[in-house]
C-alpha cells in the first residue's frame, strides 16, 4: 500500500535561527546526526484554531499494515494522532499524523 499523510508539530521559536533566507537548525542532536547540514525544508507553518503549528507531507510505500487509534481525546492540542505503520516487518510510529490517502496497488 501507499500511505500519504500530513504530520503536525508545535512551532518552537527557539528551533531555528534566520540567517538571510536560510534557516539553520539549532538542535545539536539533529545537527550532529546528519550527513548533510542545513534546514529540513519540509515543514510549513499553518493555522490551527487561534495558533500556528508546523505541517509536512509524508508518504510511505510498500506499507503492509496501518493502525490508527480508536480512542482519540477531543479537543486535541494538535491535529492528527499517533499512527503505526509497518513496512517490511519494521514498525514506525508517526506522531501527529493525519491520514490523507491510502492506496492498495494489489487489492
Amino acid at each position: 500500500m501507499l500511505v500519504y499523510l500530513h504530520q503536525y508539530r508545535d512551532t518552537d521559536a527557539k528551533e531555528t535561527v534566520r540567517d538571510g533566507e536560510d534557516e539553520t537548525t539549532q538542535n545539536t542532536e539533529e545537527y550532529f546526526d546528519k550527513d548533510e547540514l542545513g534546514p529540513e525544508g519540509e515543514w510549513e507553518r499553518v493555522s490551527f484554531g487561534d495558533r500556528v503549528v508546523q505541517r509536512r507531507s509524508r508518504s510511505f510505500e510498500n506499507v503492509s499494515s496501518l493502525s490508527v487509534p480508536t480512542d482519540v481525546e477531543e479537543p486535541r492540542d494538535l491535529p492528527g494522532v499517533t499512527v503505526q505503520i509497518v513496512i517490511d516487518g519494521e514498525q514506525e510510529f508517526v506522531e501527529g499524523a493525519e491520514i490523507i490517502e491510502v492506496t492498495d496497488h494489489n487489492p
